[in-house]
């Protein structure tokens, strides 16, 4: 009977030290964690959802949904729809000695300061392109609508427009190009029209952007 007792005793006493180990704050790290866990599988599968998305998108309905993220400037989305490095030239003649490329860790340094950099030169003047990335992206990239139903999307297809050369296809040439185009208005004598060419190409069954190629009417 002592024996059992003392079983009993030792057993409570075993039970007693384990609860003690087990403190409130464990119990909250490890509620902590199992959370974390919960939004890292949720971020995982949106995001392989995403992909699958984009891989059943055609180029032209992919430009679009490039447009709207930069017309409504959701540059967190930006990593998600990009190649690792995107070109940007403010000019439909892409000049490789001085076109400007940006990964997407510099991209995203460069979206949270006003650091200016140089993009090129303006047309006409020859003056410097020296601009934070907020300011090129409003003259160069969204200087217009992306979105307007009246836009023209062309697919590879580029006709010439004004003066300045095209080399798109040159410089990309196992890409897809799709240009959307504002055309011009009456006022202005046909010079205000604008396009923004999306340089697009297949990356391991999904589509990323390559380059954004800007062009208007220039003298």
């Amino acid at each position: 009977m002592k024996t059992l007792k003392f079983g009993l005793l030792t057993m409570l006493l075993i039970f007693s030290l384990v609860s003690c180990e087990t403190s409130p704050e464990d119990e909250s790290n490890d509620a902590q964690s199992q959370d974390e866990q919960v939004v890292t599988d949720e971020e995982s599968e949106e995001e392989e959802n995403v992909q699958e998305e984009e891989a059943k998108m055609t180029a032209i309905e992919f430009a679009k949904y490039i447009a709207k993220s930069l017309n409504e400037k959701s540059f967190e989305k930006w990593n998600k729809f990009t190649a690792e490095k995107v070109y940007f030239s403010p000019y439909a003649y892409v000049d490789t000695t001085e076109i400007v490329s940006l990964n997407q860790s510099e991209f995203n340094e460069l979206l949270e300061s006003d650091k200016k950099i140089l993009w090129g030169n303006f047309d006409g003047t020859g003056d410097e392109i020296k601009m934070s990335l907020e300011k090129y992206f409003d003259r160069f990239v969204t200087d217009f609508n992306l979105t307007a139903e009246n836009n023209q999307l062309l697919k590879d297809t580029i006709p010439a427009r004004g003066n300045e050369l095209n080399n798109v296809k040159e410089i990309f040439p196992n890409s897809t190009v799709i240009e959307i185009h504002k055309t011009a208005s009456e006022e202005s004598m046909g010079m205000d029209w604008r396009s923004l060419m999306l340089v697009i190409e297949k990356i391991e069954g999904s589509w990323k952007l390559k380059a954004l190629v800007h062009n208007e009417w220039t003298i």
